[in-house]
């Protein structure tokens, strides 16, 4: 009897000697294979109270105290930026770079927004125009406004976007807090998947363990990935829409195949079937039907409040690299946005001639944009405006 107990526990010690060594393992392959982990540090910011807002603290997504708070909070209206924020991200995991970005009391990654002096423009949008990867200055909507610096009508920019939020979300900003700033322009920063919120998200952790040991932070950031990549929807629960069908009906319309998709046609199709709850919904009528409704609520918004309306529209990186266009949701856009009449910016055609014109890559990830990709969407975004105001839309200051 003694003996089959110490045999029990040899055979116990040796498994957990084998587990403590392949984790050792497992760790240090990680510390030689993959990057510094990302850390996020939260704090409040002492410069007053969350003015224009009626945001609940109790409804904090990471926590009540700033400690262990994070970026984010959700409303009944949908998420925000929690208000007089400062954080600091190091390791950033898209751009590896050390990150600042601190929140005004509007929930708006912007200075403080004071009396205005000179045409202000919105910008609204998802993470794309929040860019919480780069420091202020090398977003795209901080470059418009020092590019504008330099030209005959200076403008002020103001950066109301969001990471993982949606069209819809951006209108409740823009009504929310957007309308109470007076913009003389309001720019909808347009991604493929503003159908419905992001399943790009990021969680914002800061355990001691997390930042110690690369095995679990990239361990969970992968069992995180695969859970919303097999979700429902991103929240993981049973999703309001109709996705199953609507990407049925896409794969009819797209037939999807193997191979290369920047070259072979129906290969890019499947990758839209595999990403058709993210960026690949757009190439679904349904998706169109369904938000088209909200850009024609952003133009009454338009003409209620006397801002000229306009939208940017960002591409996914598949469609910029490959040799052939497939622009369907472009031409999407182009209609509704003629039918409402909203002048428009499609990056697309840019993107593609940029891209083949420069060895410096534009993008981070499928949609992100590196600083050199900023700068030029910058460029482009101010000659747009230019083209606005040259054409007598409302880009000046009203008079006195």
């Amino acid at each position: 009897m003694d003996s089959t107990r110490r045999s029990v526990w040899r055979q116990l010690l040796l498994s957990a000697t084998a587990c403590a060594v392949a984790l050792l393992l497992g760790e240090l392959l990680c510390r030689v294979l993959l990057p510094v982990p990302q850390v996020v540090q939260v704090a409040a910011d002492p410069e007053g109270p969350a003015a224009g807002t009626d945001l609940d603290p109790a409804e904090f997504v990471f926590g009540r105290n700033p400690e262990q708070g994070g970026l984010y909070v959700n409303t009944s209206a949908g998420r925000r930026l929690r208000p007089n924020t400062h954080v600091r991200i190091r390791k950033h995991y898209l751009s590896r770079r050390e990150i600042e970005i601190r929140i005004n009391a509007r929930g708006y990654r912007n200075r403080t927004i004071s009396a205005k002096t000179k045409p202000r423009v919105l910008f609204l949008g998802d993470s794309i125009t929040f860019g919480d990867y780069l420091p202020e200055e090398e977003t795209f909507v901080r470059r418009v406004e020092t590019l504008s610096a330099n030209g005959a009508r200076p403008l002020e920019t103001v950066n109301a976007g969001i990471g993982a939020i949606g069209l819809q979300n951006a209108l409740s900003i823009l009504m929310e807090t957007g309308i109470g700033i007076d913009p003389d322009v309001v720019v909808i920063g347009f991604y493929l998947n503003d159908f419905r919120p992001s399943p790009g998200i990021t969680i914002l952790m800061d355990h001691p363990l997390m930042q110690r040991s690369r095995l679990l932070y990239h361990g969970n950031g992968a069992l995180a990935r695969l859970r919303l990549r097999f979700a429902k929807n991103p929240d993981g629960g049973e999703s309001p829409l109709p996705l199953s069908d609507w990407a049925r009906a896409v794969a009819t319309a797209f037939p999807p195949g193997f191979g290369d998709p920047a070259t072979d046609a129906a290969a890019f199709n499947g990758l839209i079937q595999e990403h058709f709850g993210d960026w690949g919904g757009a190439w679904s009528d349904a998706v169109w039907e369904r938000i088209t409704p909200v850009f024609a609520a952003f133009k009454r918004q338009a003409e209620q409040h006397g801002f000229q309306l306009a939208i940017v529209m960002f591409p996914v990186r598949l469609q910029v690299d490959a040799e052939f266009v497939n622009d369907y949701p472009q031409q999407k856009m182009k209609a509704v946005a003629t039918s409402l009449d909203v002048p428009r910016l499609d990056l697309l055609p840019e993107l593609r001639q940029a891209s083949r014109e420069t060895a410096t890559p534009l993008f981070y990830d499928q949609c992100h944009h590196t600083p050199a990709g900023n700068r030029l969407i910058a460029a482009w975004i101010l000659t747009f405006l230019d083209q606005l105001a040259e054409s007598g839309r409302r880009t000046e200051m009203p008079a006195d």
